[in-house]
């Protein structure tokens, strides 16, 4: 529900439709936290892959309209979200479903701070293959996401 909310806003105004992804990650960071509260992995999971998202995009986040702190909090959440969904992999059919739209969401997320960040240096070809890179992992993720919400709500 916020994904698509999320998909509306963000065609208008960035910083609307990252607060409402944002809200989004949330319900699923709770829904993986409820299947399986995070451990060793999950940690360092979220430690490399905020680490490595905070560095690379730092200078990016520093250049919004908006300032850093609403691109390093949302990339917090995402790093989260993705580092609670992947250690899922293991419990059945439904971990593997979280784990994988987990990451597929966070490719898409990549993608799309690259192709927003850089679009004045990429070529058009690029940023076309780029962006039918960015939906089709998008819309992967949030398929598989909400299978994997689907599963557990039938768990309870």
């Amino acid at each position: 529900f916020f994904g698509l909310l999320g998909d509306i806003a963000i065609e208008r105004s960035l910083l609307w439709g990252m607060a409402l992804f944002f809200t989004g990650h949330i319900f699923y960071c709770t829904a993986f936290w409820t299947q399986q509260p995070p451990g060793v992995l999950s940690l360092i999971l979220f430690a490399v892959l905020f680490g490595t998202t905070t560095l690379i995009g730092w200078k990016s986040f520093r250049q919004m309209d908006f300032g850093p702190f609403p691109c390093t909090a949302y990339a917090a959440l995402l790093s989260a979200m993705a580092a609670l969904a992947i250690p899922l992999f293991s419990v059945g059919q439904t971990g593997k479903f979280a784990a994988f739209g987990a990451l597929f969401f966070f490719l898409s997320d990549a993608i799309l701070a690259v192709i927003i960040c850089c679009k004045e240096k990429l070529p058009k070809k690029k940023r076309t293959w780029m962006g039918a890179c960015n939906i089709t992992t998008y819309y992967l993720g949030q398929f598989l996401l909400a299978l994997s919400v689907c599963g557990l709500l039938q768990q309870l």
